[in-house]
């Protein structure tokens, strides 16, 4: 997790109360597929896996770069995002449509197959 890069001229102000409560991710991934985050393998037992970050400071903002990798017809197929959230955010993110992309082999054939009629 990294802090992105604050535009605002001055910090919110700190008070007492400025550590937050963590934020919740959820991911949709394709039933074979790894996931990363930060670059980090990440285990899931399923292919809605739940993550808490730690305690998140109000007012500020953050971002996971996370990676799926799934091999597709002896192709190995990566999608990466960027999810940027706050304290108390509840996010989900999908990468259900890396399991419907197509791969080089697949389309080849398409064009083939298209090329015949």
């Amino acid at each position: 997790m990294k802090p992105a890069p604050d535009k605002s001229t001055a910090p919110p102000p700190k008070t007492e109360t400025s550590a937050g409560k963590g934020a919740k991710l959820i991911v949709d991934l394709p039933a074979d597929a790894k996931l990363y985050i930060d670059d980090r393998p990440m285990k899931v037992n399923s292919q809605h896996p739940i993550f808490a970050t730690p305690n998140l400071e109000y007012g500020k903002t953050y971002y996971y770069e996370l990676r799926a990798e799934m091999v597709k017809d002896g192709k190995t197929l990566t999608d990466t995002k960027r999810v940027v959230f706050h304290a108390g955010d509840e996010l989900r993110e999908s990468f259900a449509n890396l399991a419907s992309a197509p791969t080089e082999k697949a389309s080849a054939e398409k064009v083939a197959a298209s090329a015949l009629k």
